[in-house]
């Protein structure tokens, strides 16, 4: 594999000259001589929790892949342009990958808090009827008014967990408490949360 730390720029710029005239074999060379770099940056700018859903090797190539297919649309000329086009590559990689991951958290923070409830936060499909879709709208609306009725040290720990994706140690640091401290008020939290949920539902059955 050849390395970025010993390719020239002036190779670099070759190379990209002759990819965007279609040498596939230069293209090839010129995205693999930034392989280790994208790796090494993928493991700074990667949040601890995509780890458990992405690895670092699937990110790169998936960055490889596309840099590949999209190239075309590249329109620099020097190798600092085209490092900022791949990161730009990378970041929305990565990006991509924390919707999916908050969009997955606001699921199951909606089946813990709602005994398997998922509507409450789940995507609205948009093959539902309007009526589904309002008791839908009507449903994660009510969660949020919910979370936001919490005790204000509960209501943090709840939307840094779920809706900004951070761990409990980065709560807790971010919140300068125990890391004990932030589990315990987020259990205190979906408690309270599942009995004003379960409320509202005896209320909503009983109209």
């Amino acid at each position: 594999m050849t390395d970025l730390k010993t390719l020239p720029k002036t190779r670099v710029e070759e190379l990209i000259d002759r990819a965007r005239v279609g040498c596939d074999a230069s293209l090839g060379e010129l995205l693999d001589s930034y392989r280790d770099y994208l790796y090494k940056r993928t493991h700074v700018d990667m949040q601890a929790e995509l780890r458990v859903k992405l690895s670092e090797s699937d990110v790169v190539q998936d960055v490889m892949l596309l840099a590949s297919r999209e190239f075309g649309s590249f329109r620099g000329n020097k190798e600092g342009q085209l490092r900022v086009w791949l990161l730009r590559i990378l970041h929305g990689r990565l990006i991509d990958g924390m919707r999916r991951f908050v969009f997955s958290e606001k699921r199951r923070l909606s089946r813990e808090v709602a005994g398997g409830n998922a509507s409450m936060l789940a995507a609205v499909d948009p093959g539902d009827s309007p009526s589904v879709r309002f008791s839908q709208h009507e449903e994660a609306a009510r969660l949020l008014l919910a979370i936001s009725e919490l005790p204000r040290e509960l209501q943090s720990v709840i939307r840094l967990r779920y809706l900004n994706g951070l761990t409990f140690s980065q709560i807790a640091e971010q919140l300068q408490v125990p890391v004990t401290t932030c589990r315990r008020r987020w259990f205190e939290a979906i408690e309270l949360l599942q009995e004003e949920l379960s409320q509202a539902v005896a209320t909503r059955i009983g109209r």
